[in-house]
C-alpha cells in the first residue's frame, strides 16, 4: 500500500487501488475535484478535530517561544550582537510562526498515515535540501505552499520518522522560477517609479523627526492627507536597498540549534531549522544591516505600518533597530478577522510586537497597546447606492490547497466544504434571484489554490463568474445586494458602507471568540448573518423585492451599527482622532 504525498506523486501513480492519499491537496489536477474527494481512500486529517487545532495552536505557540529565545542566543553570537528575543521577534518572528505551524502540520500527517496504515510505504524522488533555502520571506512565501516545496517537506520527515520508502531518481522535484507577469511598457514605469520613490524618499527623510509611514494600506492620497493634517512632510516610505544572495554557510547553520536524540516533532525542527532559515537573516544579515543604517533614518519618531511588519525584511530590520532606540512601533489593522476570531496567529504577532495596535474599534483583554481608532481604510471609502434589480454580487474567498496559517478559518481540504457551501447557496436561490447573481473570485493567489473556476465550470455556474476586473465598489455599483462568505475584511467594508449584505459560513471553520459572539449574535438577529448556507438563500429569497424596507428596518439599521461601532467604526473626522494620537507620541 503505497501513500501519495501531493499532487507530484498522484501523477507518477499507475494504478490507485492500493494508494492513500495523504490528503486532499493531492486531487488538484482531477477535473471533478469534488467528486474525486470520495473516489479515493485518504488518510483522516488530523487538524479536522477543530479542539485539536486549538489546543495544538496552544502548544505551538509555546514550540515558537522556546525556539525564538534560542535562536536569538544563537544569532546574536553568529552576529556579534547583543540584542533581546525582542528584536529577533521583530525580525524571524513572521517567518518562524509561519514555518513552525506548516512543519508540524506536514510531520502530523505522515504521523496519522503510519498510525493509520502501519505497512505504508512510499516513493521518493530526487532532490537537493539546500536548493530550498529562501532568500527571504517573500520567497519562503511563494515557495511553500507549493506542491514541490511540499514534496521535499514531506520526504524529509518520512526519512525522519523512517517509514518504508524507495527512491525513484528518474523524477527530479526541483524550484521552479516564477516568471515576472510584468512585461514592456508596465515593467520599465514600475521601475521608473521606483527610482524616484527612492529619489524622493532619500531627499526627504532625514528632514527632522517625524512619524514615518511605510505600507500604511490607505491610498497615497489618503497618507499624504494625513501627514499634511500632522504637518509633516509626505514621506512614501523606505528607499530601495539592494540585497544580496550568499552561499548557505553550513558550518554558521549549525550554530543555530542544538541536535537531539529524540524522534519527536521538536527534534525534527531542530535539525531543519538551520537548513531552511532564509538567508537575509544569516548569510546577507550583516551586509543588508549596514545598507539600511546607512540609507535609511535613524530615530524618527515613530514608525507606522499596517503590511510591512511580515514580508517586508528590509523593513523589519530598520524597526527592529529603531525600536531598539526606544522609537515606538505603531502597527494598524489591516484587514477583518483581527479581533473576532477564537485565534489568529498574525494578530498575536502584531500585538507582541508594537508598541501600539490600532483597531477598527475593537479591544482585548490583556492588552493594554490597543488603541482604539476610527478605520482609515473604512472611512475613506466612497458610498455606494444600491441599484434597484441590479445584479446580486457573491464573494468568494480564495485559500492554499496547503494549510499554511493558524487562523479560525478553514485549512487544507476543509475549504471543498467552503466550496459545497456555495454550491448549496446557489441552489437554493429561486430563478429569478439566480438570474441575477454574479459570482466574483478570489484571485489573488491562484497558483496555491484550488481552482475555483473549474470547479464552478463542472457545476454549470461558470456564466456566473464576474470576469471584469472592476474593483469591488465598481461592482456594488451594479448590485442591489452582496453575499458574503467569509470571516475577512469585505463583510465589514459592506457593512461600513450601509451596502445591503447577507453573510453565510459554517461556524465550525470560523470559529468566534467569546467576547465577539453577542455582535454576532446581534447580525443572525437582524438576518444578516447564517450559519446555514440555505437559510442564506432561503433569506435572499424573501426579502427579493424588498430589498430596502428590510435592510434599513430599525432591527437591521441597529445591529449594523453596533457592529461596526465595534468592528469597523468609521468616523468622517478619523483624520482628527489620527493626527492627535500620533501628535502626541
Amino acid at each position: 500500500m503505497r501513500l501519495v504525498k501531493t499532487s507530484i506523486d498522484f501523477a507518477n501513480c499507475d494504478d490507485f487501488r492500493d494508494n492513500i492519499l495523504l490528503g486532499d491537496w493531492c486531487l488538484k489536477d482531477r477535473d471533478d475535484v469534488l467528486g474525486s474527494v470520495y473516489k479515493y481512500d485518504k488518510v483522516p486529517y488530523h487538524w479536522d478535530d477543530r479542539e485539536k487545532f486549538y489546543t495544538d495552536y496552544l502548544y505551538l505557540t509555546d514550540v515558537y517561544e522556546k525556539t525564538l529565545d534560542q535562536l536569538a542566543l544563537a544569532l546574536n553570537n553568529i552576529h556579534k550582537t547583543e540584542e533581546g528575543s525582542a528584536y529577533w521577534r521583530i525580525i524571524i518572528g513572521p517567518w518562524l510562526r509561519f514555518f513552525i505551524d506548516v512543519v508540524f502540520d506536514r510531520f502530523e500527517c505522515v504521523r496519522h498515515a503510519a498510525l493509520s496504515y502501519p505497512k505504508i510505504e512510499c516513493e521518493l524522488y530526487s532532490y537537493q535540501l539546500s536548493d530550498w533555502c529562501p532568500l527571504n520571506f517573500t520567497e519562503f512565501w511563494s515557495d511553500f505552499c507549493t506542491d514541490e516545496w511540499n514534496e521535499v517537506l514531506l520526504s524529509e520527515i518520512i526519512k525522519y520518522q523512517k517509514l518504508d520508502f524507495s527512491e525513484n531518481i528518474s523524477v527530479c522535484v526541483s524550484r521552479n522560477a516564477t516568471p515576472s507577469t510584468e512585461r514592456g511598457i508596465a515593467k520599465s514605469l514600475k521601475k521608473i517609479g521606483t527610482f524616484f520613490s527612492t529619489m524622493y524618499s532619500t531627499t526627504f527623510e532625514g528632514a527632522g523627526r517625524r512619524v514615518f509611514f511605510v505600507a500604511p494600506y490607505v491610498s497615497l492620497l489618503t497618507a499624504f492627507k494625513l501627514q499634511l493634517s500632522m504637518r509633516q512632510f509626505p514621506l512614501l516610505g523606505l528607499p530601495v536597498i539592494e540585497t544580496k544572495s550568499s552561499p548557505c554557510d553550513l558550518g554558521m547553520r549549525k550554530e543555530l540549534l542544538p541536535e537531539t536524540d529524540d524522534a519527536d516533532f521538536e527534534s525534527f525542527l531542530n535539525i531543519l531549522i538551520p537548513l531552511s532559515l532564509p538567508k537575509i537573516y544569516l548569510e546577507d544579515f550583516a551586509y543588508c544591516k549596514k545598507q539600511i543604517l546607512k540609507r535609511c533614518s535613524v530615530a524618527p519618531k515613530a514608525i507606522f505600518t499596517a503590511n510591512a511588519f511580515q514580508a517586508d525584511d528590509i523593513f523589519k530590520i530598520w524597526a527592529a533597530e529603531n525600536v531598539g532606540y526606544g522609537v515606538p512601533l505603531i502597527i494598524g489593522q489591516h484587514g477583518g478577522n483581527f479581533g473576532v476570531a477564537k485565534h489568529n496567529q498574525s494578530e498575536d504577532h502584531q500585538l507582541n510586537t508594537s508598541k501600539y495596535f490600532a483597531t477598527w474599534g475593537w479591544a482585548k483583554e490583556g492588552h493594554k497597546n490597543i488603541v482604539q481608532l476610527s478605520s482609515m481604510q473604512l472611512s475613506t471609502l466612497a458610498s455606494v447606492t444600491p441599484k434597484n434589480h441590479g445584479q446580486i454580487t457573491h464573494i468568494m474567498s480564495s485559500l492554499p490547497r496547503y494549510f499554511y496559517s493558524h487562523q479560525s478559518i478553514p485549512v487544507a481540504g476543509q475549504f471543498l466544504s467552503y466550496i459545497e457551501d456555495q454550491l448549496k447557496f446557489f441552489r437554493g436561490l429561486d430563478p429569478r434571484q439566480s438570474e441575477c447573481l454574479k459570482i466574483r473570485l478570489d484571485l489573488s493567489s491562484a497558483e496555491r489554490s484550488w481552482d475555483v473556476t473549474k470547479i464552478l465550470r463542472i457545476h454549470g455556474y461558470d456564466q456566473k463568474i464576474d470576469s471584469s476586473t472592476s474593483t469591488l465598489r465598481a461592482s456594488l455599483r451594479q448590485s442591489k445586494l452582496c453575499i458574503c462568505t467569509h470571516n475577512a475584511t469585505v463583510f465589514l467594508e459592506t457593512l461600513a458602507m450601509n451596502f445591503p449584505t447577507i453573510v453565510f459560513w459554517d461556524p465550525m471553520y470560523y470559529e468566534i471568540n467569546e467576547d465577539a459572539k453577542p455582535f454576532f449574535d446581534m447580525l443572525m438577529e437582524a438576518g444578516i448573518l447564517f450559519h446555514c448556507p440555505e437559510s442564506a438563500a432561503e433569506k435572499v429569497n424573501s426579502i427579493e423585492d424588498n430589498i430596502e424596507q428590510w435592510w434599513y428596518s430599525d432591527l437591521v439599521q441597529s445591529a449594523r451599527i453596533k457592529f461596526c461601532q465595534r468592528y469597523a467604526h468609521t468616523s468622517a473626522s478619523w483624520k482628527d482622532q489620527w493626527s492627535g494620537f500620533l501628535g502626541q507620541l
